[in-house]
C-alpha cells in the first residue's frame, strides 16, 4: 500500500490497555512520537526523545512485549484523542524505534503540526496529558559583584531579563527592530543572567596578560616593551578580535553576545517597569546607558572642542541601570556577535549588505572620536576582517556566567 509521508507531525500515544507481567514498566505511560507515513489504513510512528534514550536499554523482547499487539489512542498536545493505533510490528535500528500498525482515524493526515507529548516513564494513569502552564522558575539569586580570579577586575551582575533592543523607528538602520513596540516573551530575547567587567580592561590590565600568557604586545609598546608613560589606567584600545579572545580565555571569561552588551547598557524590561501598570511597557528604554546624551558623563567627540582623547576607565561617570561605566564612549568595545540584520528584518543600504555575514563582528560603545549617535546603547558598528594584520582595533570588556 502506497503511503504519503507527514514527517513533522508529533503525536502522544496513550495506553489503552496495562500488562504488568510482559511490559517494561508496571505503570500506564504515555510515549513520545511521531507520524513516519500514514495511509488509508496503516501507519509508521517513530519513538522520540527521552523515550528513545530510555528504550535503547531494554532487551528487544521487552520493547516487542510493551508495544506489540495492543491498541494505543492517538492524541494532540492538548489530550483531545486523534484516533486508534494497534501495533503489528516493532522495528529497532540503532537508538530508532519505529512502530508498524493499522489506525483508525478520521483525517488523520490532515491535522497539521502537532506538538510533542510529555517523555516515556512520566506516570499519567488514564487521565489524557495537558500541559502545564508554560511558567519560568526564577534565577537563584546571585551576588550583586564578584571579583575575578585571573585578572582581577571587578565584575558587577545583570540578572536574566527580557530584553528591548534595537530601535523601531528608522528601517534603514542596521539596528532596526521590527519588534520593538512588540512588549511580550513571544518578541523580546530572554538574556540570561551574566556578571559583566565594571571597566574596560586597562593598558596596565592588557600588559600583565601579555606576560603571562606570552601574548604578543601591541606594535605600538613593542619598541618600550611597555604603554606609554602615563597611560596606564586607561582602557586598552588596540585589540583586535583574536587579541580579545585571547585575553578572555586567558582570563577564564568571554566576549559579551552584542544583546549581553545592550543589556547591561540600557537595562531589561523590569528596568520599564515603573509600577504604572501596563502603560509602562510602553516606555521607551533608554537611548544612552546614562538615559539621555550627557557630554559631560559620556565620552564622544562632543566632549572636547579638539584632539579627543581616552580617559581612565575607573573614572568614567556613566553608570548604566547595573553601575557599569565606560559604555557611553570611551573606547568601543568588541562582542562575540557576527554584524546581521536582526530577525524580522534585513539590511536596506549597500553598505551595511557589504559587511553582512560570519566574518564581521559587532563593536559596541561609540568611541571617544565619533558622534554622540554612535554611543547610544543601541548602536552597532561591523569590524573585522579576514588578514589579523589589517582587523580592527577596540577595547575589551568581558563577561562570565554565574
Amino acid at each position: 500500500m502506497r503511503m504519503a509521508l507527514y514527517c513533522s507531525f508529533l503525536i502522544l500515544l496513550v495506553p489503552l490497555q496495562v500488562e504488568k507481567a510482559e511490559s517494561p514498566t508496571e505503570h500506564t505511560f504515555v510515549v513520545r512520537a511521531r507520524i513516519i507515513s500514514v495511509g488509508p489504513e496503516s501507519a509508521v510512528l517513530e519513538v522520540m526523545g527521552q523515550a528513545q534514550k530510555d528504550l535503547k536499554n531494554r532487551t528487544a523482547a521487552q520493547i516487542e512485549s510493551y508495544f506489540l499487539n495492543k491498541e494505543w489512542s492517538l492524541r494532540n498536545r492538548r489530550g483531545d484523542e486523534l484516533g486508534k493505533f494497534y501495533c503489528t510490528r516493532v522495528l529497532a535500528a540503532g537508538e530508532r524505534f519505529r512502530l508498524f500498525g493499522l489506525h483508525r482515524s478520521a483525517g488523520l493526515a490532515n491535522q497539521g503540526n502537532i506538538y510533542m507529548g510529555i517523555m516515556l516513564g512520566e506516570e499519567v494513569g488514564y487521565t489524557p496529558y495537558r500541559p502545564p502552564v508554560d511558567y519560568h522558575l526564577p534565577e537563584p539569586e546571585q551576588k550583586r559583584s564578584m571579583r575575578s580570579s585571573v585578572d582581577g577586575k571587578e565584575m558587577l551582575y545583570v540578572a536574566e531579563d527580557l530584553l528591548v533592543y534595537g530601535q523601531g523607528y528608522d528601517s534603514a538602520k542596521s539596528n532596526f527592530n521590527p519588534y520593538f513596540f512588540l512588549r511580550d516573551e513571544a518578541h523580546l530575547p530572554r538574556i540570561h543572567g551574566f556578571y559583566m567587567d565594571r571597566t574596560e580592561v586597562t593598558n596596565r590590565e592588557y600588559l600583565r596578560f601579555c606576560q603571562k600568557a606570552g601574548h604578543p604586545l601591541p606594535e605600538s609598546w613593542k619598541k618600550t616593551g611597555m604603554y606609554p608613560p602615563g597611560s596606564a589606567e586607561l582602557p586598552f584600545n588596540e585589540a583586535s578580535y583574536s587579541d580579545a579572545v585571547a585575553y578572555a580565555r586567558w582570563a577564564g571569561k568571554r566576549l559579551p553576545t552584542e544583546l549581553e552588551w545592550e543589556l547591561a547598557a540600557r537595562g531589561g524590561l523590569s528596568v520599564l517597569i515603573d509600577g504604572s501598570g501596563p502603560q509602562s511597557l510602553n516606555r521607551r528604554p533608554p537611548a544612552y546607558p546614562v538615559g539621555d546624551f550627557d557630554p559631560e558623563k559620556c565620552n564622544t567627540k562632543e566632549r572636547w572642542k579638539e584632539n579627543p582623547r581616552l580617559l581612565p576607565a575607573a573614572q568614567m561617570k556613566d553608570a548604566s541601570p547595573y553601575g557599569i561605566i565606560g559604555m557611553c564612549g570611551n573606547a568601543p568595545e568588541w562582542t562575540s556577535s557576527f554584524f546581521e540584520p536582526y530577525p524580522g528584518s534585513r539590511f536596506r543600504n549597500d553598505t551595511a549588505q557589504a559587511y553582512s555575514g560570519q566574518l564581521f563582528h559587532v563593536i559596541r560603545g561609540g568611541a571617544y572620536y565619533l558622534p554622540s549617535e554612535m554611543a547610544r546603547s543601541d548602536a552597532r558598528q561591523p569590524a573585522g576582517f579576514p588578514s589579523p594584520d589589517s582587523d580592527a582595533k577596540a577595547g575589551i570588556r568581558l563577561v562570565q556566567d554565574p
